[in-house]
């Protein structure tokens, strides 16, 4: 303490540093938030640029939150956790979680309704994280945040920009929070009926399977999306080259090759055979097809594997 004290006493962080160090009873939780203070405006002093302080250790004290919604459902993390927004990031906290997230890490937010085989009118917010973050959750990489509500609930809740509150359905009025906040108008995607819908429900998404893990597979405009674990999103521009396996045999089923421009190779399982029709139209309209110089493409049709890589976006 005693060598710490001189040096961080000339800075605006430092004696709120030294009260916490000398007071057991205040939470914890605080501690880093201060220290990362300090040591940001100690290298700023020097002309360096300040570190950014892991997203498991930025809690609510680390910055003033400008609304907060209490006890939202999530996917992903999985359980409830009150959703804060702040000036340059939004976070999530719970008895067990607490992650902070810049706004200028979501690279997209996609919004799904009409889920098959949902009867209560939900609606998922799926926020794609930049993996080039570098953010966690626990220890796990963190690069999908998944909100779930319904149609039917509504939210109000203190507007950011304005004096007059933000009001109406729940997933509309987050889009305008996180719209005010930082997310740009073109990040927000949705499915479109004109691309792709299934045939045997005509909602926009269809069962699949990555690896053994049941889904739901919605290829839209923006990208191709699954849910709900692995949450993983595939954008359009990574996109080479879509392929189908098994399409034209007896079997119930078919599979569905994604060709990254990076080289890896996504696959999505066991799709009803009924829904090879609209997959080939998706591919038609999105200028997708084989890729030229398969020299695996028949031995998958014949027998296709367990998927092997990961999306940028994707949280096991």
């Amino acid at each position: 303490m005693d060598r710490l004290k001189p040096l961080v006493e000339p800075l605006k962080a430092g004696p709120a540093l030294l009260g916490v160090l000398q007071s057991a009873h205040l939470a914890q939780s605080i501690l880093p938030g201060l220290i990362a203070d300090v040591l940001d405006e100690g290298l700023h002093q020097k002309g360096e640029p300040g570190p950014t302080p892991p997203a498991s250790t930025q809690g609510p004290a680390a910055q003033p939150s400008l609304c907060t919604v209490p006890q939202l459902n999530f996917v992903t993390p999985r359980g409830k956790h009150d959703l804060a927004f702040h000036d340059k990031s939004f976070s999530l906290h719970s008895p067990k979680t607490s992650i902070s997230i810049p706004y200028a890490a979501v690279t997209h937010i996609l919004i799904l309704d009409s889920l098959p085989g949902d009867s209560k009118g939900k609606v998922l917010l799926f926020l794609v994280i930049s993996h080039h973050a570098g953010l966690l959750n626990g220890k796990s990489p963190l690069t999908a945040v998944v909100i779930s509500t319904t149609a039917a609930a509504q939210l109000a809740v203190k507007s950011p920009g304005s004096r007059d509150p933000l009001e109406g359905p729940a997933a509309v009025v987050l889009c305008q929070l996180f719209g005010q906040l930082g997310v740009p108008p073109a990040s927000f995607c949705s499915p479109d009926p004109a691309q792709f819908g299934s045939m045997s429900s005509g909602h926009s998404g269809v069962p699949a399977h990555v690896k053994a893990r049941a889904g739901t597979l919605f290829p839209m405009p923006a990208g191709l999306c699954f849910l709900e674990s692995p949450a993983l999103f595939i954008p359009r521009e990574e996109i080479k080259a879509m392929e189908l396996a098994r399409a034209g045999g007896t079997s119930s089923t078919f599979d569905v090759f994604v060709h990254r421009k990076d080289g890896r190779v996504e696959e999505f399982g066991m799709l009803p055979r009924e829904e090879t029709g609209p997959f080939e139209s998706y591919m038609m309209n999105q200028k997708l097809g084989p890729p030229a110089d398969d020299s695996e493409g028949s031995d998958r049709s014949e027998d296709s594997g367990d998927a092997s890589s990961s999306s940028d976006a994707e949280v096991g």
